[in-house]
C-alpha cells in the first residue's frame, strides 16, 4: 500500500427484501440511496466507521430460504443524522432522541446515522446463507480455507447485528466461495454524486477485480 493511502473496509448490510431489497437500490435514482433505520448503538457505530470507497455485502434477511448475501454497494456518503430519526411521519421516529434537541438537528449531534450507498453488483442466485453453514460443517479439504475464514464473520458470532464490519479476508472468501458455486456477479456502470440524488429507505436491518458491466463468474 502507498503512503497516505487507505484500505478498503468492507462491512455487511442486513435488509428484508420486502421492505428494500438489493434490486430497490439498483432502481433507485442514481442507483444510490440512503442507508437508515439503524437504531442499535454497535451497528450505529460500524455504520460510522464506513468510509467513501468502501464495499458492503447487501444482505437479504427475515426471507425464507432466500437468506443470504445478494450482492454489493459502495459507500459513497459517509455518515449524517439519519432523518427517520427525527420524522414524526417514519415508524423509524425516536421521541426521546428527538425531544433532546432543538430544530434543526446537526449531524455532529445526532445519536442514530446514515450512509449513502450506491449499488456495485448483484450476486445471480443469492449466495444463500445455507450454503455458507454448509461449508462451516464440512470436513472437505478443499473447504478448509474458506471455512475457516467465514467461521471468523460477524454473521455468525452475532447474527442479529444489522450492520456488520467484514475482514478482508472474509471478503475474499465469500467471493471465493460464490465462483465455487458458480454464482454470477452482475455489474452496471454507475454514476453517482456523493450526496445529491439519493432515495431514502429504512432497514431494520464492485467486488475488487471485478469488472464495472456485464457478468463474471470463475474460470
Amino acid at each position: 500500500m502507498k503512503p497516505g493511502v487507505r484500505s478498503i473496509q468492507y462491512f455487511l448490510l442486513k435488509t428484508e427484501p420486502d421492505e428494500f431489497s438489493i434490486e430497490d437500490l439498483k432502481k433507485s435514482p442514481n442507483s444510490t440511496s440512503e442507508w437508515t433505520g439503524i437504531r442499535n448503538a454497535q451497528a450505529r457505530n460500524n455504520l460510522c466507521n464506513a468510509k467513501v470507497g468502501d464495499i458492503c455485502f447487501i444482505y437479504h434477511s427475515s426471507c425464507g430460504k432466500n437468506v443470504g448475501i445478494a450482492g454489493t454497494a459502495k459507500v459513497c456518503k459517509e455518515s449524517y443524522k439519519a432523518p427517520t430519526a427525527y420524522d414524526r411521519s417514519s415508524q423509524y421516529y425516536d421521541p426521546r432522541e428527538a425531544g433532546k434537541h432543538k430544530s434543526p438537528v446537526l449531524d455532529a449531534d445526532a445519536k442514530w446515522k446514515c450512509i449513502d450507498v450506491v449499488y456495485e453488483n448483484s450476486f445471480e442466485p443469492p449466495l444463500l446463507l445455507s450454503s455458507m453453514k454448509e461449508v462451516l460443517g464440512s470436513m472437505k479439504h478443499e473447504d478448509k480455507d474458506i471455512k475457516e475464514k467465514l467461521s471468523s464473520m460477524q454473521l455468525f458470532r452475532n447474527s442479529r447485528l444489522s450492520v456488520q464490519v467484514v475482514q478482508e479476508g472474509e471478503f475474499n472468501a465469500i467471493k471465493a466461495l460464490a465462483c465455487r458455486l458458480g454464482i454470477k456477479i452482475v455489474s452496471q456502470s454507475t454514476n453517482y454524486h456523493t450526496s445529491a440524488g439519493s432515495q431514502k429507505h429504512s432497514t431494520k436491518r464492485k467486488l475488487p477485480n471485478s469488472p464495472s458491466e456485464g457478468s463474471h463468474t470463475c474460470t
